[in-house]
């Protein structure tokens, strides 16, 4: 389910999208995809923040696990940059 800003009948802009499996993207999409800067809050309570391109991790983020792991830095193509 998604709530938020459409263009040319794509999400685009500011939006919340609420996947069947429970997780939950905030922030920011262009055309249908993940794009900006964004919050995904994982249905197990993990969660990232930080920059997304083409629906994945990349640039500046911040993930932080139930379990107590926190990794903080820089992202590429969903993937931490050492």
């Amino acid at each position: 389910m998604y709530d938020g800003e459409w263009f040319e009948g794509t999400k685009h802009g500011y939006g919340i999208l609420k996947f069947a499996n429970g997780d939950e993207y905030t922030g920011g999409f262009k055309e249908d995809v993940m794009n900006g800067k964004g919050r995904y809050l994982y249905k197990n309570g993990d969660r990232f923040e930080g920059t997304w391109r083409d629906g994945k991790k990349n640039g500046r983020g911040e993930f932080y696990g139930v379990d107590g792991r926190m990794i903080i830095g820089e992202w590429t193509d969903d993937k931490y940059s050492v």
